[in-house]
């Protein structure tokens, strides 16, 4: 089992790499095989959406651009709780890493949409949240 600062720290990469998935469809989806799909990053690039990228993303790259959204929203109570637990003494190793493996699966299960499970993971990692800021308090 990692440790709370591992986990942190394996999250926050997590979350940094959720981007690619969306970005490179609107890239694949906008790009031509005769330039291996980088026209597509250009038009990306240039920031200009309404007039270069005409075809739409997929069902999937939107929604894994909202589990990145959500994965964003919560690493922001997620870590800064685990720091002042580490700070402060507390053991929070075992609900980091429920939290870490909540975070796992919930990108994949929105991306292919699994309402059920996709909301069990995240209830999961809330609830880890949520005990840490109790063990927090409870100091």
């Amino acid at each position: 089992m990692p440790t709370a600062a591992i986990s942190v720290g394996y999250v926050c990469m997590y979350t940094l790499l959720m981007w690619s998935t969306y970005i490179g469809a609107e890239c694949y989806s906008n790009g031509t095989i005769d330039y291996l799909w980088l026209d597509g990053l250009w038009k990306k690039m240039q920031y200009c959406d309404d007039k270069l990228m005409r075809v739409p993303s997929p069902p999937w790259a939107y929604r894994t651009k909202e589990a990145h959204r959500n994965a964003v929203e919560n690493l922001v109570v997620f870590a800064p709780l685990v720091i002042l637990c580490l700070q402060a003494g507390i053991d929070v190793d075992a609900p980091a890493a429920v939290y870490l493996y909540a975070r796992l699966a919930h990108f994949p299960l929105q991306a292919i949409a699994f309402p059920v499970t996709r909301t069990a993971a995240w209830s999961i990692g809330w609830a880890a949240s949520c005990y840490i800021a109790f063990l927090l308090v409870t100091a």
